[in-house]
Order: C-alpha cells, then structure tokens, then sequence
C-alpha cells in the first residue's frame, strides 16, 4: 500500500548517519529510546558549565546501538543551548587526523561549520584561520596557534565547545604517547573551552584501559546495552507508525539481539509482518547482512574468529573451558581470546568465577554462521525459540 492508502506517513529514516541531511525536529521525532542515556550525558555536559574541570563523556556499544543516533540528538538539542555548542567531527575523521595538532584542526575547521547559520562573520574568519594554518603544515607548533583560534571563535560567540568525535579507539590507534598526554592536557585545563563526547565500539582499548596512557580516567564511560522488549516495540512504532503483537516483536528483538539499526531495518522493510512468515523475515535479514557478516568475521585476527564460531555452534551460554573444548584449543589461550572478544561487542558473559557463562554478543553473526553450516531452517528456528523462552 502507498502512504496516501495507508494515512501513516514513514519518516525518512538514516540507519547509518543519522541526521544527515535531516532536520533537529526529524532527529528529536526519531529519537525514542535511549533517554536515560541521552539525559545522562546532558546532565554531565550542563555540570560542567559551575565545575572547576570538565568532565568528559565515552559512550560505548557495539556497531547498531545506537551511539551516533545519540550524538545526533544531543547535537539537536545543544544548538539551542545559551552555553554550549556541538561540533560533530565526521564518523571517518579519524582515517586523517594524524595528531593532536590534526585533530584540533579538524576541530577548527567543524567550528566554522557549526557557526556558519547565525554567526557568518565568526565562520568567515574562522574559515580563513583554518586555511592558513593548513598551508603551514610543516611548521613544527601548529597546536598552539590552533587553539587560539578556537578560543577566539567560542569567544565571539560567548559559548563553550562540545566537540563530539566516533570511533575513539580507531583514533588513538596509531597515535604516540606524547600525542595523547598533549590532547589530554587541554581537555583538563582549568579554564578549558573543550568538552569531548567520544564513541568507541569496544568497552576496553588500550588508550584508556592502561594505567600508564593518557586517557586513563579521562571520561564517564556509558555503555549502550541491548533494547528491552518494550523499548523494540517503541522503535518499531516509530519506524511504522503501527503496534504489532507482543510475541512478533519478541521474536525480532530475540533476532537483531536488541541491536536497533538491525530492528529499524527489519521494520522499515517488513512495516506490517505476517506472523506466518516470522522465519522467512528472519532470513531475508540474514541474507540482506551477509556481507557485513562476513567481514566483521574476516576483519577479527585468527584465534579470536575461531573462539567466536565456537561461540556461535554452541550457541547457548557455555563455560570458557566448554568454548576451548569446541574451538579445539588451550582453555588459557580461549580465556584471552574471549576477553578480547568481549571489548569488541562480540562476546558477552554473565556470572562469575567458575559460573561465568559466554555467550556470543552479536546474534546476526550467530544465526548467520549457523544457517551457512547447517544450512537448515529448522536450526534457525529452534535458535530463536529458545532465545525467546530465555
């Protein structure tokens, strides 16, 4: 049916960049899960403004969670604000942003965007400021005069800089030491201009997980965790303008694994679901991410893709000693691996000690792997059974 047949009117819908070329109110319409989140980090930014030092925010979740839809929205809302100004660096900055000189420069150049609407004197000039600083790449202390003209820019419009960068871990990757200990000094100056809002797809990288590196204790980390079943129904309402029954969306929650970009795809293409066909939906998802399946699996190192499919056979919680007898390798060896597994998304456990269960954490990866092996229906669909009696 078309839309005038219907009377429901589908929002135009941005499953990888959310709010591009989409308007605040669109963001703030589309924006219904994840509130916690988006009012926690709001209320760290606004604390900020009476603290003698910033505190900065990391928002962690695997890929689909949701974390640029909430920078997104926290974008929306922050262009209102008296104080504060969101500059979002874009999603693959990080392929050249080289340094810390680099990354203020990016900086630079995303704050004579942010000011080009209302403040186009402020944009020109920090545009032909980011210009010349460019042209003098092989200057050896770029950073400083950098900073100055952003300072100068947040000065002219009397606001602070909320600077809202992804893929954190990616960034830092191939950064030297002195490089991080100089971006962390100006993010923890007294009198700083910067706010940072970082994502990162893995809850542990080394930049902030080890002791001696410079990101250490840095930010408020908030992970983004899997939809609830409510919180699925909520999304496939707003992606369709329709309620379906209470078991389909447990169905698809149990399926995309809470993962909302997987549940807005699934419910843009299947608005209406015939509940006879739940398992024919649940392959055409599978078919239509078998590529991303694919290199998420081929991108992991050897050892860590053996122990994931070892995940993905046994399918249920299974002891680390359970997941090494599968994977055919040293129970000390798959400890590591699942350890690792578990900062990419990729694995999840719950207990402790000796009850510490694993479990893979990205169920498309799962029932994809396991649909090739098999290549069985009926195992799909006793997969999904059981993770819906869970």
């Amino acid at each position: 049916m078309t839309t005038q047949e219907t009377g429901i009117r589908h929002p135009t819908l941005r499953l990888f960049n959310p709010g591009l070329c989409q308007s605040d109110r669109e963001v703030i319409d589309q924006f219904v899960v994840r509130r916690h989140q988006f009012d926690f980090v709001l209320e760290v930014l606004r604390d900020n403004l009476a603290s003698a030092s910033c505190q900065h925010v990391l928002l962690t979740g695997a890929r689909g969670m949701g974390k640029t839809m909430l920078l997104a929205r926290l974008e929306a809302e922050l262009r209102t604000d008296p104080a504060l100004l969101p500059v979002r660096l874009p999603e693959d900055s990080h392929h050249e942003i080289a340094d810390a000189t680099a990354f203020w420069l990016e900086a630079l150049y995303g704050l004579a965007t942010a000011c080009q609407r209302r403040h186009p004197d402020t944009a020109a000039e920090l545009e032909a400021a980011h210009a010349s600083l460019c042209r003098r790449w092989r200057e050896p202390h770029l950073q400083p005069a950098a900073l100055a003209a952003l300072e100068r820019g947040l000065a002219a419009v009397n606001r602070r800089m909320v600077l809202m960068a992804e893929n954190l871990e990616a960034l830092t990757e191939s950064w030297d030491p002195d490089n991080e200990w100089r971006l962390r000094k100006i993010l923890q100056e007294a009198d700083s201009m910067f706010m940072l809002v970082g994502t990162a797809s893995r809850r542990r990288f080394a930049a902030i997980d080890d002791l001696d590196r410079a990101w250490f204790g840095l930010f408020r980390e908030i992970d983004l965790p899997p939809l609830t079943t409510g919180e699925c129904a909520v999304l496939w309402h707003m992606v369709t303008g329709r309620t379906v029954a209470a078991r389909t969306v447990r169905f698809f929650e149990t399926l995309t694994g809470g993962n909302p970009r997987l549940l807005a795809m699934l419910a843009a293409d299947r608005p209406d679901p015939d509940p006879e066909r739940l398992w024919e939906h649940a392959v055409d998802l599978l078919d239509r991410n078998a590529e991303y399946c694919r290199g998420s699996l081929g991108a992991l190192p050897r050892g860590e893709r053996r122990v994931l499919l070892a995940l993905a056979e046994l399918w249920e919680p299974a002891s680390a000693s359970a997941t090494a007898k599968r994977a055919r390798m040293d129970v000390r060896v798959v400890s590591v691996m699942l350890g690792r597994l578990a900062n990419r998304g990729l694995a999840g456990a719950s207990g402790d000690g000796r009850a510490r269960r694993w479990s893979i954490g990205n169920r498309i990866m799962g029932l994809h792997y396991s649909l090739q092996r098999e290549r069985d229906p009926e195992v799909l669909r006793r997969r999904i059974q059981a993770g819906r009696d869970n």
